[in-house]
């Protein structure tokens, strides 16, 4: 029996209600006959009701030896009850956001479920259902930034997330951003980051990213960015319009002479289609 460890708190794990057809410890991995990597929160019975972990930072077992680097896509291996990075015959489950030595036997993941090919799908969670109303609707796409690009956030966002075409809509979920510290630190004063529609001016669509601690930290980070609540806007400026990732700060980041340190932000969205 395979188990892992939830690093997030439950209330910023996504959770989903399942009644499995064989008993379950607490902590332990299931493949639901849906195809979705889960952790039980809880023991339960078999055919009981219980509350399953489904996207959220958690450790898992890994295979060794096997080096897995920050952003690499990682699979559940259901006969050896741990992670690896072949997709033949396993299923995907999310990506690296710590990485793990080849002798390591547990690695940080963000756990998230791949329904490119699951079709329509009924999850419940614990206050109402959620219907999966078509396939391939959560998607995530791994974008870089280059020093000059960071450094240039305010005046030039960087687009994540392509607009998707006219009658549709972008749905942001969350974000991971990595970064990937050089020779000298990056410099701010009181300039965040957020997730915004098609530029500077669009409407944001996320929680605001602290900036301080993370771009000037003067070693490898990672940070999250969650969903605005209520991020409302009139369909003109939601419609066909993109993602970007923008320096809401009065100034640019600065700092970093060697011009080495980089980023990377993997971010999940679903896409709306309005008639």
């Amino acid at each position: 029996m395979a188990t892992g460890t939830l690093i997030d708190s439950i209330g910023n794990l996504r959770t989903l209600k399942l009644a499995h057809t064989a008993a379950v410890a607490q902590y332990e991995v299931i493949v639901s006959a849906g195809g979705l990597v889960l952790i039980a929160v809880n023991a339960a019975l078999i055919s009981t009701d219980n509350i399953y972990a489904y996207m959220g930072k958690v450790t898992l077992p890994k295979a060794a030896p096997l080096t897995i680097a920050v952003g690499d896509i990682v699979y559940w291996d259901v006969a050896d009850g741990n992670l690896n990075k072949s997709a033949s015959g396993n299923t995907m489950c999310g990506f690296c956001i710590a990485a793990a030595a080849s002798a390591d036997t547990t690695v940080d993941i963000f756990l998230f479920p791949d329904l490119t090919n699951m079709g329509a799908t009924e999850l419940a969670n614990d206050s109402a259902d959620v219907d999966v109303v078509a396939a391939d609707v959560l998607k995530v796409v791994s974008v870089s930034l280059t020093n000059a690009q960071i450094k240039g956030l305010r005046a030039a966002p960087k687009t994540l997330v392509a607009a998707p075409g006219a009658t549709k809509s972008l749905e942001f979920i969350s974000a991971i951003l990595y970064l990937d510290y050089g020779s000298e630190v990056l410099t701010e004063s009181t300039d965040n980051m957020a997730i915004r529609y098609t530029d500077g001016t669009g409407v944001i669509v996320s929680q605001a990213i602290e900036a301080t601690g993370f771009i000037d930290a003067a070693a490898d980070t990672l940070t999250n960015a969650l969903p605005k609540i209520d991020a409302i806007a009139a369909a003109s400026g939601a419609l066909n319009k993109a993602l970007v990732l923008h320096n809401t700060g009065d100034g640019e980041y600065a700092g970093n002479a060697t011009s080495d340190t980089l980023m990377k932000v993997h971010i999940v969205y679903r896409e709306h289609t309005w008639t």
